[in-house]
């Protein structure tokens, strides 16, 4: 099977070569039965066999034979078409050359000859029906039995041209035949001005012109092209019939509109980000498509002190915000403010605990002093402790508000407020 399988392959591989050895194997068969055919006198049968060598392999050798067949058949106008045909070529075979210019030269005064010329050229050559056959292509010369003859062009895309011309023998005359071209109209219409392009099947520039304008072209397929300022580029494919105008509508997508991006980043995680009053997401925060123009871009945390700014966004770029926020404003004093406050207070409480001892000692001294029979030692002991309680209230009292003085003092001497705002920078790269 396998082995099957490889024959089948090498064969597929092999295939243009055998056909074209096919081909060739066909061309030579005819071309001996050709020459058999003419060596024996039978022309026409060797023409059958020279027409199919021309069919499987054109050459200016087989044009040249088939002219010598039907100069032996003394058909002047078929071999006049063919030794012409054959002088056409690029075949330089001295003698061949020399036998068909000889030929031609002697018909010249036997044939009627038609000189067919078109614009534009290259046309099919016809001589009275079609179904006989092309001629040829102009500009050419046609040979024809004299009288009247209608000469016929056919051009693709073209209609068809015929004129009668009175063919005589021994004589050449020029008829000239105008092809008209076949064409239908395409106009193109858009939302806007705009310009487009009609393209063929190559890619090749046909047609152009403003949207709305109207262009005449060959009918066939086309590849149309749109362009419209602020919409995407529009492609599609039309059909232009002949002597018909077709109207086709663009309809392109508008393009997105502009935008860039914007990346928010912060010293705090998880702050709060505002983008035009609505929120955004939390920092950090990366916005992939934003509106060009100028936004509001805020950012809060709890206990600190929101920033807020205007960050113009550009079109094809990223904007990176890198937003410092920091703590409200504090006052701060010396700590040796509330030392000597502190101790001014606590002088003064304690005076005021020693003027109470004081008082007390007082009215016992009194309360003894009324007594019916006062002890002078305890009087005397009631006296001297009194003394010492008011003595060191005095003291305690001065040296408490002389504290408390010192510390009022340094509570504004020392005062430090501490008021650091946030803060953003602003940078920029390509998206």
């Amino acid at each position: 099977m396998q082995r099957v399988l490889s024959a089948l392959l090498v064969a597929l591989a092999m295939w243009p070569s055998i056909a074209s050895a096919d081909l060739a194997a066909q061309a030579r068969f005819h071309h001996e039965q050709a020459a058999r055919h003419y060596v024996a006198g039978r022309y026409e049968a060797a023409l059958e066999e020279f027409f199919a060598v021309q069919r499987i392999a054109p050459s200016s050798g087989t044009l040249f034979n088939i002219a010598r067949c039907f100069e032996r058949l003394h058909r002047d106008e078929e071999t006049y078409l063919f030794y012409s045909e054959y002088l056409a070529s690029d075949d330089d075979e001295e003698s061949q050359r020399r036998i068909a210019t000889e030929a031609i030269a002697r018909l010249d005064e036997h044939v009627a000859r038609v000189r067919v010329v078109t614009t534009p050229p290259n046309a099919d050559v016809f001589v009275d029906q079609r179904d006989r056959g092309r001629y040829g292509r102009t500009p050419m010369v046609v040979a024809v039995p004299a009288g009247t003859r209608e000469i016929t062009a056919a051009l693709e895309g073209y209609r068809g041209a015929s004129a009668q011309v009175e063919a005589v023998a021994g004589q050449e005359v020029e008829v000239h035949l105008a092809l008209e071209q076949i064409l239908g109209g395409l106009t193109v219409r858009g939302p806007r001005a705009g310009r487009y392009v009609v393209r063929d099947e190559q890619g090749a520039e046909v047609a152009a012109g403003a949207l709305g304008e109207r262009v005449v072209i060959a009918p066939g397929s086309y590849v149309l092209e749109a362009a419209v300022d602020g919409y995407q580029p529009w492609r599609t494919i039309t059909r232009v019939e002949a002597d018909r105008d077709v109207v086709t509508v663009a309809e392109p997508q508008p393009l997105p509109a502009p935008s860039g991006a914007l990346t928010v980043t912060a010293n705090r995680t998880g702050a709060l980000i505002r983008i035009d009053g609505e929120p955004a997401g939390f920092v950090p925060l990366a916005l992939p498509t934003l509106g060009v123009g100028d936004h509001t871009v805020a950012v809060s945390h709890a206990g600190d002190r929101a920033w807020e700014g205007r960050v113009e966004i550009r079109a094809n770029e990223r904007a990176w915000v890198t937003a410092s926020l920091t703590p409200p404003a504090s006052t701060d004093r010396s700590p040796i403010t509330w030392v000597i406050g502190g101790l001014g207070v606590a002088g003064l409480l304690t005076g005021g605990v020693l003027v109470g001892l004081a008082t007390h000692q007082h009215s016992q001294f009194e309360g003894e002093l009324g007594a019916s029979s006062p002890d002078p030692n305890v009087l005397s002991s009631l006296r001297d402790q009194g003394v010492a309680f008011n003595t060191a209230a005095d003291a305690t009292l001065i040296l408490g508000a002389i504290g408390l003085g010192v510390g009022i003092t340094l509570f504004f001497l020392t005062e430090s407020t501490t008021d650091e705002p946030p803060s953003a920078t602003i940078t920029r790269e390509a998206r």
